[in-house]
């Protein structure tokens, strides 16, 4: 019985040693999965930071957009504001031609009938001034003519 007694001392000296080397182990494993769930912890920050960053880069980029399409869209009405205002002076522009062009053969009717004119006055003129200088000759040869008598 004594065997016996020492076989279980040192069965239990075994398994208390065993006992012992897996609470350890435990204790290593505990602290690992400590130490890897701080880790994961600390990468689960960074990615849900970085995930708010994103999300925040989204918002921005989402208002500038549609910033840049109001401003798009105001830039699009002034630009068909101004292609009208483009057309009806264009079309300002070529009824004025149009007018000037008709005032330009006025004119020039105008100056050639005014020259016409000119010229028959001129004839006119001259003829009168003919008349005149064969009546004032007449008339010096009628004194002198009556003088002489």
């Amino acid at each position: 019985m004594e065997q016996t007694i020492k076989d279980q001392e040192s069965q239990i000296e075994r398994l208390t040693r065993e006992n012992l080397e897996l609470k350890e182990e435990l204790e290593k494993a505990k602290t690992k999965i400590a130490t890897e769930t701080r880790v994961f912890e600390h990468k689960l920050r960074e990615l849900e930071d970085q995930r708010n960053e994103q999300k925040k880069r989204v918002e921005k980029i989402q208002k500038q957009l549609t910033t840049m399409e109001i401003e798009n869209e105001n830039h699009e009405s002034q630009n068909r504001i101004k292609e009208e205002i483009i057309r009806e002076l264009t079309y300002q522009t070529t009824v004025l031609n149009e007018k000037m062009t008709m005032l330009k053969v006025e004119s020039e009717e105008t100056k050639n009938m005014s020259q016409e004119e000119t010229e028959r006055l001129r004839e006119q003129l001259k003829e009168t001034e003919e008349e005149l200088l064969a009546l004032k000759k007449r008339r010096l040869v009628i004194r002198r003519s009556d003088g002489h008598r």
